[in-house]
């Protein structure tokens, strides 16, 4: 029989689809196939596909779509659209488990209205576009998922910029307006332009992955997150046009951003760029990045909350470009327990036209507010350990102790241009010539200036589904979305 609206067996050629009633066990008929209008009575269905290739559905709200065998079931789409569209109410939960979703349209997984996803076992093969989208959910629930895009490292020199949606893989996950997100080992690699997007969206993501991506590896903009036992490894710069830069993660505006055993590594680019939002790491690691490993500016508090945090043990920044941490006209600040080594020079923007050799295990410049630095280790970095510039407000505390410098670079600790001195007594020297060095410094060393809002990829006119957006709400790919030097765009 047809599938749109009528029963269909198991042994019918091309649909092997099975239905189950979660109530009565009674077989219901086909709502989900052929992308027809849903039919709210069929809500609280379980249906389960049988191995093989299936054709694009629609999922009605309320209701799980379940792989017989999981993994052995795949949903495709063979032309523009969605692979999955999923639909939530307020007070539903629609359910995925068990199934490949295969994505040769706009998006793999589009989930629309105001309800509670769930997604388990789940492996998304985009090949263009979008892995998942989702707009105003109540909750998202992803555990043990996949988002494979077909980036790779040896097609980026061939990438051209822009990148379109309509021609590569360019972002894995988008979350926009989501009350609260729940990942559990969730593992997202293969784009062009963002790993993970989080728009105004609460949550935290324990466990996984974002690898082998051009651009940005996470951005949040707006809400609280929390990551932990994440790791974000091998984000790429574009090379040809107007090709995106290499964050590892983006800390945009009005975030609150919290990680625990956070790593990230080898970056074409940063490691972090906070701008405008307040962090704060535990054992966090940033090593090998083309850039500075962690860059915060215009960081600043109503309160005493520090806008940067970094507590615990095995903080560790090293082999980074240009610096290990740099904080410009932001605070207050709180710092223990943090190696910063090895970071060896390049040539960083002091202004618009400027540019200067750096190599600074921590720069602190223009603070606002109080600091407090206590156990730092800066070792072997190119230019200077610590570096502080600048007047402080007037009540400020400034607390500075148990540094420890050490290496080969030109100063251990420097703070000039009205910068309170450090007690000599809070600093041990490793190098007889770096505190010779420290004390006979005549001049002020160049220090970083802020970067333009473009640079940190502004999420402010993002929206998910909207002819002006990411998607359609049929999940084509909106005319004109594109990843570029400034990110996302129309």
């Amino acid at each position: 029989m047809n599938p749109c609206g009528e029963v269909v067996y198991e042994d019918d050629i091309g649909m092997q689809l099975k239905r189950r009633h979660f109530l009565s066990g009674s077989l219901g008929c086909v709502a989900i196939a052929c992308g027809s209008d849903d039919d709210p009575a069929k809500t609280g269905q379980e249906y389960i596909l049988a191995d093989g290739t299936h054709p694009a559905m629609t999922v009605p709200a309320g209701s799980t779509l379940a792989a017989e065998n999981p993994g052995e079931a795949t949903v495709s789409s063979l032309g523009p659209g969605a692979a999955l569209i999923v639909e939530t109410l307020a007070g539903m939960t629609t359910t995925l488990r068990g199934l490949v979703v295969d994505a040769g349209g706009g998006v793999g997984v589009l989930v629309r209205g105001d309800g509670d996803f769930v997604a388990e076992n789940i492996e998304i093969d985009a090949d263009i576009g979008v892995g998942m989208a989702v707009e105003g959910a109540a909750s998202v629930t992803l555990k043990h998922v996949r988002v494979l895009g077909t980036i790779t490292e040896d097609v980026v020199p061939d990438l051209v910029f822009p990148l379109h949606a309509e021609d590569a893989s360019i972002i894995g996950i988008a979350l926009a307006n989501v009350l609260q997100f729940t990942f559990d080992d969730v593992v997202v690699e293969g784009f062009g332009g963002f790993g993970t997007i989080f728009k105004d969206s609460s949550g935290s993501w324990s466990t996984g992955s974002i690898k082998n991506t051009v651009g940005v590896g996470i951005i949040t903009e707006g809400g609280a997150v929390t990551f932990t036992d994440l790791e974000v490894r091998n984000i790429w710069q574009g090379q040809i046009g107007n090709a995106i830069s290499s964050f590892g993660v983006v800390i945009g505006k009005g975030s609150s951003f919290h990680s625990l055993r956070f790593v990230i590594a080898d970056c074409d680019g940063f490691g972090i760029v906070q701008d405008q939002s307040t962090a704060s790491h535990a054992s966090i690691s940033i090593s090998g990045c083309n850039d500075v490993g962690m860059w915060t500016q215009r960081c600043t508090s109503d309160g005493s909350d520090p806008v940067l945090r970094i507590t615990g043990s095995g903080n560790t920044l090293s082999g980074n470009r240009g610096g290990g941490a740099y904080v410009l006209a932001s605070g207050p600040v709180e710092v223990s327990g943090l190696i910063s080594s090895g970071s060896t020079t390049k040539e960083v923007a002091t202004s618009n036209t400027g540019l200067a050799t750096m190599a600074d295990g921590i720069q602190v410049a223009n603070l606002v507010g109080g600091l407090t630095i206590d156990g730092l280790q800066a070792v072997d970095n190119a230019r200077v350990g610590l570096l502080l510039h600048g007047t402080v407000d007037a009540g400020a505390v400034i607390e500075v102790s148990n540094i420890f410098v050490d290496g080969t670079g030109d100063f251990g600790v420097v703070a000039q241009d009205g910068f309170p001195s450090p007690d000599a007594a809070s600093i041990t020297y490793g190098n007889s010539d770096l505190q010779s060095a420290d004390a006979t410094i005549v001049y002020s060393l160049p220090v970083a200036g802020e970067k333009s809002t473009t640079e940190t990829m502004s999420l402010e006119s993002f929206v998910v589904i909207d002819p002006n957006g990411l998607v359609e709400s049929d999940g084509t790919s909106a005319n004109g979305a594109v990843v570029n030097r400034l990110g996302w765009r129309k």
